[in-house]
Formats: structure tokens, sequence, C-alpha cells
């Protein structure tokens, strides 16, 4: 195994450093995952103080054996098991034999993220030696995975940055949050649901093959993907009295129940939407349509659609129901490009604004 990239990465740091005429005690390394376990590293072995790390691994080794291209390529074609543990050593012993402890040391993970237990928990007590070591943790609702822990702690990341850009070093105690008592968010809910409002928005439109592909996000406040009774959702496109009913299919969006909070967690993370199989356009009638969503479930308990007019739904506490959007359908010759920007079958389809 070599490691050659090692020292192309740390002279590309110097060069922009030396550009901006920077010491490295005036810099800051953050990395997420893998760029984690980087920030790491180099902070460790080349005299960094500041260092900012989200998610990292540890066992690198281990890491990219179960990660096959990249595994052969750092490892070996037969990823041999002596050079596994060689890089599973790696790390844990850069970080032993570093004897500069006034670092400032911020590590973000989540007890959701899969690796906390494997990775990061076992290794704590090497990063103890540090001044300032803090330990972020985040124990929310919101954070589900190990993928949405730097999403989640951006505000107090770019804090953080902004503090040590400016010599400051910011040291965190935290008491573990307590959890929401489930009777609170059980009342929110039922709240919630009483208002019979829908949040829905049109993300994108699209024509292929003469087919409209519309895709978006609608929920039912209140209603989270966890219910015994999902809801389904179907497209309506209304011109007059007349109506073009479309099923869609639910897509997943994990951003979707941080972007929604409203005072306590619903999992809509299903309520994403798409057309799949799309509109045949021959079988619309040219003329301008406005697009609203059906939410309905099987025991009828909920049966709302959008109404014509349109409000943006912020916050969700406020939120009231909506179309989605408007459609306007002429033909023209194949290929023809239209105001909107979509090409072919001579389709306009967009979000609709205030």
């Amino acid at each position: 195994m070599q490691f050659d990239i090692e020292l192309c990465v740390i002279a590309l740091i110097d060069a922009i450093r030396a550009k901006l005429a920077l010491a490295r005690e005036q810099c800051t390394l953050l990395g997420v995952s893998e760029g984690g376990s980087a920030a790491l590293y180099f902070g460790c072995k080349y005299g960094f103080p500041n260092i900012v790390t989200i998610v990292p691994q540890f066992l690198l080794g281990t890491y990219v054996s179960k990660r096959k291209p990249t595994g052969r390529f750092m490892l070996g074609a037969s990823m041999p098991q002596p050079h596994i543990a060689a890089l599973d050593r790696l790390l844990p012993g850069i970080i032993a034999a570093d004897n500069q402890v006034a670092r400032n040391v911020y590590l973000f993970s989540s007890p959701a993220d899969y690796q906390y237990e494997e990775e990061i928990k076992p290794h704590l007590h090497l990063l103890l030696k540090y001044g300032n070591f803090n330990l972020i943790l985040s124990n929310s609702t919101l954070v589900r995975g190990h993928g949405e822990v730097a999403a989640y702690n951006t505000p107090m990341l770019l804090g953080i940055l902004n503090a040590l850009s400016r010599g400051a070093t910011p040291r965190f105690t935290f008491d573990p949050p307590q959890p929401e008592p489930a009777s609170q968010a059980a009342r929110h809910l039922q709240r919630l649901r009483a208002r019979k409002a829908i949040a829905a928005q049109l993300r994108g439109a699209r024509i292929a093959e003469g087919r409209i592909r519309v895709a978006g996000h609608a929920l039912a406040l209140g209603y989270g993907c966890g219910e015994a009774d999902p809801p389904t959702r179907t497209l309506v496109l209304k011109r007059g009295a007349s109506e073009y009913r479309v099923p869609v299919a639910s897509r997943l969006d994990r951003t979707l129940p941080r972007r929604s909070f409203d005072a306590c967690f619903c999992d809509y993370s299903t309520a994403g939407f798409d057309t799949e199989d799309g509109i045949e356009t021959a079988a619309l009638q040219p003329g301008r349509y406005t697009l609203h969503i059906n939410l309905s479930s099987r025991d009828g308990q909920l049966h709302h659609t959008t109404p014509p007019h349109w409000s943006p739904p912020s916050p969700l506490s406020s939120a009231v129901p909506m179309a989605i959007g408007k459609l306007s359908y002429r033909r023209t010759t194949p290929e023809r490009p239209l105001s909107s920007g979509i090409s072919s079958a001579g389709v306009t389809a967009s979000p609709s604004s205030a």
C-alpha cells in the first residue's frame, strides 16, 4: 500500500495557505464521513489546531473493504487481511502518537448513526486528551441516519467556523435532551389533522415520449408515513368542469420531516410523489389546467384536495391548502422549444406563483 496522495494533499493545503498568508493556527480542517477521517488525520499529523469532524470513520481498512472498488484500489486487488488491519490502525495510531494536546476538536455524531457504536464510541478515549475536545451528539427524531447529521447541525457548524475564523474557541457542555412527552406530541398531531390541510409543492415537470412527468411532494398535516392506513395521492388536472385524474407513486425524501417540522416530529419522508408512467399528452384537450393533489385514506378519515388558490406554506402551522401549479397544453410540432424551456409534445408546466 502506498500513500503518495497524502503528500499531494498536504502540499495543496500548504500552497493555498501560503497564497492567503495564513499560519496553520489560522486554519480549520473540516470534513464529513471519510472527509471527517481525513480532517482528523491531517490535523493531528501536520499540526492544525482546529479540527471539525462529522461522523468520521476510525477503522478505515474495515470501512473501505466493504466498498469493493475503493477497497481494491487502496488495499490491493485481493484486499488481504493484513492490509485491512494496517489501515485500521492508521488513524488511531496517528491520534495516539500526537503530543500536541492544545487542539480544538469538534466531533459531530448521533446514536442514530450505525457507525457510532462501532467506529466512534470505541475511540473516544483517544480524543479526551485534547484541551478543548467537544462531542456533539444529535439525539433527535430529525436525525435518523449517518447522512443526516451534517445537515441537521449546519447552523452550529457555521457558528463554530465563524468563531474559529475570528480566533475564538467555543467550548460546549450539553445536558442530554429530554424526549418530548408522547401525549403532548399526539395532541399536537391531532390538532394538525383537524385542520384537514395539505401542504404541497410542484418541484419539477418534464416531457418525454409523448408523456408529461410531474414530481413534487404532498403531505396531509399530521399524517406520517407510519400510519396503518397511509394516504393515497392522486394528481388532479382541472379545466373548467372537466377533470383528469392520475395516480401518483410515493417517493422517499428524507429531508421532508426536517423541512416540514412543526412543534413536534411527524415522519413525512414518503410524501414525495411523481407520476411514474406519466400523463399521455394525447389524452389531454388543449387548454389551461390547474394542478391539484388529492390525498385520501381507505377509512374515509382523510379526503382532501387542494383548492384553486395557491399560497406558500411557511410555516406549516399557518399553511393553507393550495393548487400546486398550472399547466398549459397546446399542440405544437415535436421538439419545438416552449417558453418554459421544456421541449417536445407541446406542454409547459411550472409552479404557480403567488
